[in-house]
């Protein structure tokens, strides 16, 4: 069964003052791009809900704080939600959810969520569906926390605590943080939990090859195609070759004045650095089903647009390969290297975003899968591509057993545009759902004809960018 398609966008709240920010507001909001697992993007839905809500409200109660605030400290504050996946198959979606909130004091504040979910259900699980063994699997936590911590550094009477916790039914009651992937299970526990804030978080990984044996069958996934996100500045830890052991990755990045971003890469004890066009790298650690393993760097560029450099992880020394001009992850979020989307922009019958589907190549570099470009964002509410006929139009009806008739598009008609393959055809589906399917053509100079009529005597609304 595919995997759930997912879009990560982000809200903002943000204010200004005489060219001074005085708060700064974000909110990651997540989408399907298809309406396959129906019910998990209701249950998405609530959660971005609550993530804005929670946003605006922190927003409202601090906005004039913050404007005396910049005043007297010279610095503004903030409130940054932002979800990144662990785990996404038909089985189960896990989300880190991360909260980072500074409104004022000696220090921030970082509250970590775990989210998961049956994708088909919808419903999220709770610690108890996914494990075996409980009353052993909480004997473990126990002896990990006392093995990797000093346990003096825990608050008195920290297991009462971790017992109450681990045993919460669900989140309502209380129920430690939580989140998977293919190789472990994480337990985590936030600052002021069992530990003060100078501690810092408290996490326990439980490995699935150590112990199988607490984790429920279907969960113990035999595929080997995930996607590590390290961000700007990050450090994974991940058997990279299948012998047992970690290996530690990690990837940092850093901005010079020439707009250039020093990048350096360090697998276990081996070391690149390079220097590389653009403004905020984010590195994804892709891990191929034959067991090799490369790291994809997003950079920016001018005019919103983002590029990726391929790195080759599996030699003696991390190396670079070179750039793809297939695209880049913008706001799709890769969470299998067999299956993943790359983005970019299209010029037909305007400009906007589409994505095509890939999979990781022998090489390490995106092998194209499916070739047809379809838009995204529409699932957002917020950026539909509609076009409306100044004229009845020459097209195709789709039917529901995948016939096409010949019609036409009745002047006045809304064509909400859903793919193209950026040369002949584009297909769109009209406000009461139909689905229709309009042949197109280079025109001599720029843009197309439909049927030898110039785009613009058929539609309002074409919008080119640049």
């Amino acid at each position: 069964q595919s995997i759930p398609k997912l879009l990560i966008e982000t809200e903002y709240l943000m204010d200004w003052q005489e060219g001074q920010q005085t708060f700064n507001g974000t909110a990651s909001q997540i989408y399907l791009l298809d309406d396959t697992y129906s019910k998990l993007q209701t249950a998405f839905a609530e959660l971005n809900q609550k993530a804005y809500d929670n946003l605006k409200t922190i927003y409202d109660e601090n906005l004039e704080f913050a404007r005396e605030w910049v005043k007297d400290s010279g610095t503004h504050l903030e409130e940054e939600f932002e979800l990144i996946p662990m785990r996404n198959d038909a089985d189960i979606v896990s989300l880190q959810g991360s909260e980072y909130t500074y409104l004022g004091g000696a220090h921030p504040s970082t509250y970590v969520s775990g989210y998961n979910w049956n994708p088909q259900t919808g419903e999220e699980y709770a610690l108890q569906d996914v494990t075996e063994e409980y009353d052993a699997l909480y004997a473990l936590l126990l002896e990990e926390l006392e093995r990797y911590y000093d346990s003096e550094s825990f608050f008195e009477g920290y297991q009462d605590t971790v017992k109450e916790m681990f045993y919460a039914k669900n989140r309502e009651e209380g129920q430690l943080q939580w989140m998977m992937n293919s190789q472990e299970l994480m337990l985590y526990f936030n600052s002021y939990e069992i530990a003060p804030y100078a501690s810092g978080p408290v996490t326990v990984t439980i490995s699935f090859a150590e112990h199988p044996e607490f984790i429920k069958e279907k969960f113990l996934k035999a595929a080997k195609d995930d996607v590590l996100y390290l961000g700007s500045n990050g450090t994974v830890n991940w058997d990279l070759n299948g012998d047992g052991s970690k290996d530690s990755i990690t990837f940092s990045s850093m901005e010079d004045d020439m707009n250039y971003q020093l990048i350096t890469l360090q697998v276990n004890d081996k070391e690149l650095s390079k220097k590389l066009d653009g403004y905020s790298a984010k590195a994804y650690l892709l891990c191929g089903q034959n067991g090799s393993n490369y790291l994809y760097v997003e950079l920016g560029t001018d005019n919103d647009y983002r590029y990726l450099e391929v790195f080759d992880l599996n030699g003696e020394e991390p190396s670079l390969i070179g750039e793809t001009e297939l695209g880049s992850f913008y706001d799709l979020y890769p969470t299998s290297s067999r299956d993943f989307l790359l983005a970019s922009h299209m010029d037909v019958l305007g400009t906007y975003y589409v994505y095509r589907s890939f999979t990781l190549g022998e090489d390490g570099m995106p092998q194209l899968v499916d070739g047809v470009y379809r838009l995204y964002g529409y699932q957002t509410g917020k950026y539909d591509h509609v076009l409306t006929a100044k004229r009845d139009i020459p097209a195709w009806k789709e039917n529901a057993d995948g016939s096409e008739e010949r019609t036409v598009l009745p002047a006045g008609s809304h064509f909400h545009l859903r793919e193209t393959d950026g040369e002949s055809y584009v297909k769109g589906i009209l406000d009461d759902g139909e689905s229709y399917r309009i042949s197109i053509e280079k025109s001599s100079e720029w843009g197309h004809n439909i049927e030898g009529v110039f785009e613009e005597e058929c539609f309002d609304g074409i919008m080119y960018a640049g």
